[in-house]
């Protein structure tokens, strides 16, 4: 018979739930940016690549500002699903005052506030994820969930123009409220405790006392869901300085991060860029079929990203983030090449394929960084994880963009190209000493989390 409480605290609608949210947070970005010049041009202003570059900056602004403070509350409050909750509120209300403002600044200001619901998406979400899911198959569900920021990415700016063309800029608000309405309802569902009886017995005189486990009893406890690492489970008594310091301490987080701000500037800055001019300037192609092609850089990963969750849970994250650093390098300063049309796409499928397939391992890495330090907890590497991937990308944004003006969009791409390629080559070595654990010591008896039974 179909156990409603349970399934609602399982595993499997865990994972569906910060799947989603990883969707709602990309689409609803992607939908956003898609149209920008056209809703400033409507507004009359003047300068609109100026102001579109701005205004995209600020949604990175904001979760970099959000960043820490989301860490800090993600540990001290421990209620996941309420912050989740109110993380939407952010959404719905930048939306709202994007829709109806026409001075510039509050349409800055808006854009701030849509980061901060992004943030505690990805902070608290994985948090949430690593509450509840057993270490054993935490590389695979994060595979799964990863599968989310894939899906977004491809469907943000495809819905985004087309219902900028078919319904006109209202429409944007109302598909953004929708999404943001269904994604409340998933997140309202979540169960994160569970009710576990226990029966106590008055032990015989000069007996220790025990805790016997019984089906009858007369009283019930709240106990959470699943059962934290001894450094979780201290962690709530460390300060939050503490625990960015010791993030800051360690050679592991160090590359780690520095892995993570690589790929921020690459996805975020390189290919957000650079791509769609240097289509436009190498190929002529238009801003709509520069589009199309932008799928070779969304979709590789819905596709890769569980699969390497697999391995990860087998191999550990170490290897495959080497061998995808090993590969993926060299093919990004391939790109610098004036190569055809068709080369140039299978090469970013490519890059995209085997280089964003490292966030995986890197998150499943920083899990084991919090569950084997006490002074570190989930939501602190999960809001510095947020916080130097938006690093990342904002200055990937400002160099590839200056980049493209002070020599060229073609001499600026390969520039750009060679300068990604040998920030992730110099970071082969260094991941070799610095990450993971050995791989022997993992279990390598993995079940399915996602399809096994609640």
């Amino acid at each position: 018979m179909f156990d409603l409480q349970r399934f609602r605290r399982s595993v499997a609608y865990t994972t569906f739930v910060v799947f989603f949210g990883l969707s709602v947070d990309l689409t609803t970005y992607g939908v956003v940016v898609t149209v920008i010049p056209f809703r400033l041009n409507s507004l009359g202003y003047n300068d609109i690549p100026s102001k579109s570059s701005i205004l995209v900056s600020a949604y990175g602004a904001g979760l970099i500002l959000s960043s820490i403070p989301c860490g800090i509350l993600g540990e001290v409050f421990r209620k996941r699903k309420v912050t989740l909750l109110s993380g939407l509120l952010f959404l719905v209300g930048g939306s709202i005052i994007f829709l109806f403002s026409k001075c510039f600044a509050l349409l800055v200001i808006a854009r701030v506030i849509q980061g901060f619901s992004g943030t505690i998406v990805w902070t608290i979400g994985f948090a949430l994820i690593c509450d509840k899911v057993p270490e054993s198959q935490l590389a695979s569900v994060i595979g799964y969930v990863m599968m989310g920021w894939s899906l977004g990415a491809l469907v943000g700016p495809l819905v985004g123009g087309a219902l900028y063309d078919s319904l006109g800029f209202n429409s944007i608000l109302i598909f953004n409220l929708i999404l943001a309405a269904v994604d409340f309802t998933f997140r309202l569902f979540l169960l994160e405790e569970k009710k576990i009886k226990i029966e106590l017995k008055k032990p015989p005189r000069g007996d220790k006392p025990e805790v016997q486990l019984a089906k009858n009893t007369t009283k019930s406890i709240e106990l959470p869901s699943n059962t934290q690492s001894g450094s979780q489970a201290v962690s709530n008594k460390i300060s939050s300085s503490n625990a960015y310091l010791a993030l800051l301490r360690s050679p592991r987080c160090g590359i780690l991060f520095f892995l993570v701000f690589g790929l921020g500037f690459t996805f975020g800055g390189l290919f957000d860029g650079g791509i769609t001019l240097t289509l436009n300037n190498r190929y002529g192609l238009l801003s709509r079929e520069a589009g199309l092609v932008y799928i070779a850089v969304a979709f590789p990963p819905f596709v890769s990203s569980p699969l390497i969750g697999f391995i990860v849970g087998k191999a550990g994250a170490k290897w495959p983030i080497v061998i995808c650093l090993i590969i993926g390098a060299p093919l990004l300063g391939l790109q610098a090449l004036n190569i055809r049309l068709w080369g140039l796409v299978l090469l970013v499928a490519l890059i995209s394929f085997v280089v964003m397939s490292t966030s995986t391992p890197i998150l499943e890495d920083l899990s084991q960084v919090a569950r084997e330090n006490p002074k570190i907890g989930y939501a602190h590497v999960y809001s510095a994880f947020n916080m130097v991937y938006s690093i990342g990308s904002l200055l990937g944004l400002l160099c590839i963009g200056a980049l493209l003006q002070n020599y060229g969009i073609e001499k600026g791409w390969k520039i750009g190209c060679i300068i990604c390629s040998s920030y992730l080559g110099a970071l082969i070595i260094p991941a070799i000493f610095l990450i993971g654990r050995n791989s022997k010591k993992r279990n390598i008896n993995i079940k399915n989390p996602i399809f096994s039974k609640p």
